[in-house]
């Protein structure tokens, strides 16, 4: 999957039938944002996809920048924000090319970082730890080396991860998880919560 150009994906399928599609705002995400009394600021969705994840930050009362590389995932994305009446900014954007400017308080992923190549993965972090503000979250959620197959995305352990961003973020945990989408049984995942140093 992570070598298809997203445009195709979006443009071949209605977002409902993709395997990452969710229409709430991710269990996991709502949980940590709950415990840690993060309530509002301005948060970056990096790959925003459907924008439901975006969204739900939105309506929470975050000043939402959503991003994507697909033209076809915004443009929907915008219609289902339109039609949910949330208020929030899309933009078109490579996160490891990164045309948008921070800070953040959040910054949340739940299904880019996993497509990236070994070798891209300390770019996209320290690319992330520079539009965090000091003491800012990202909230990733990523395959799970767990998960069986090699179709889709990258699987990944808590090692693999912590390698990623030593010297960029701060692990503060990384859980075992599972990916909520279209897919029976739902893909073995973890949930990282990492934070940029103040």
């Amino acid at each position: 999957m992570h070598e298809r150009p997203w445009d195709e994906v979006y443009r071949s399928r209605p977002p409902e039938e993709l395997p990452w599609y969710t229409p709430a705002l991710d269990a996991d995400f709502a949980r940590a944002l709950d415990r840690l009394e993060i309530a509002s600021g301005r948060a970056l969705d990096i790959g925003c996809g459907p924008g439901t994840q975006s969204i739900g930050l939105a309506e929470r009362g975050f000043e939402v920048v959503a991003t994507d590389l697909s033209p076809a995932a915004l443009a929907g994305a915008r219609r289902r924000a339109e039609e949910r009446k949330a208020r929030l900014q899309f933009v078109e954007n490579d996160i490891l090319k990164n045309d948008v400017d921070g800070p953040f308080v959040l910054a949340i992923d739940r299904g880019c970082f996993h497509v990236f190549d070994p070798p891209a993965r300390p770019v996209y972090a320290r690319t992330v730890a520079g539009l965090l503000a000091p003491g800012g979250w990202l909230f990733l959620k990523c395959f799970s080396e767990e998960q069986p197959g090699t179709e889709g995305p990258h699987r990944l352990s808590p090692l693999e991860l912590r390698g990623a961003f030593a010297g960029a973020l701060d692990v503060v945990s990384i859980d075992r998880s599972i990916f909520e989408g279209t897919i029976e049984p739902h893909p073995k995942a973890l949930f990282c919560l990492l934070r940029k140093p103040l």
